[in-house]
């Protein structure tokens, strides 16, 4: 699903390049890095919180989060709502849990996904910081067998 995501976003970018867009796509590139990594790491901190004896993989929990993101934000923003016009003039902050929001040609909307996503990523960093640590110390260098580098 990933690989879908970056494929079609290089078809983007090479578009804008030779057409002369080229902020445009380094925008939306950044946003979606940081997406991604805000998803990995989320990924990672509720399998180790929830799952610590029998993990699911860290890509479907990801894959899980990007699902709930891209439709059940939006879902529960319209029935919240209840109103159309209301949900039309709030439907930004209800789509920030995916990063299509970045394909919207409105600026204002790629600085607010920047700073959901940039908070977010933050986070879920600071949360993962012990795990990152503990990591680090257990860490251990692969001999190689044999004498053979």
């Amino acid at each position: 699903m990933v690989h879908v995501f970056f494929v079609l976003l290089m078809e983007r970018v090479k578009y804008c390049f030779l057409m002369g867009l080229g902020s445009d796509v380094i925008s939306q590139m950044g946003g979606a890095s940081l997406y991604i990594f805000a998803y990995c790491m989320t990924g990672l901190l509720i399998r180790r919180t929830f799952f610590p004896q029998t993990p699911p993989s860290s890509t479907v929990v990801a894959a899980t989060l990007v699902a709930a993101g891209a439709f059940l934000l939006p879902i529960v923003g319209f029935l919240a709502t209840r109103k159309p016009h209301v949900y039309v003039e709030t439907m930004a902050y209800w789509h920030l849990g995916t990063p299509m929001i970045l394909t919207d040609h409105h600026m204002y909307y790629h600085s607010l996904a920047f700073c959901f996503a940039g908070i977010w990523a933050t986070l879920v960093t600071k949360l993962n910081a012990p795990w990152f640590s503990a990591q680090a110390k257990a860490f251990r260098r692969c001999e190689a067998a044999g004498g053979a580098a």
